[in-house]
């Protein structure tokens, strides 16, 4: 993995995710290792479902959320 200040995309964590479960074996056997379930997992690489705090915890990181304008507009009209 990257260091502490690194932002992930969601498709940067799936690939983590992948990476790891090849590193493995299986996907049942990354599920044990996590301790969720397969269809949860499953689900997870699907995009189907948010990956959960074990998964999260495992892996190491943490959700961040953040904001950005859309346009810089020097003269805002309020």
């Amino acid at each position: 993995m990257k260091s502490r200040d690194t932002i992930f995309t969601h498709e940067e964590l799936i690939t983590e995710i992948r990476r790891q479960i090849k590193e493995v074996g299986t996907q049942r056997e990354f599920a044990a290792l996590v301790g969720i379930s397969l269809n949860t997992l499953s689900k997870v690489l699907r995009g189907k479902e948010p990956p959960g705090h074990q998964l999260m915890t495992h892996l190491g990181v943490e959700t961040v959320t953040c904001y950005r304008r859309k346009f810089y507009n020097p003269h805002p009209q309020y």
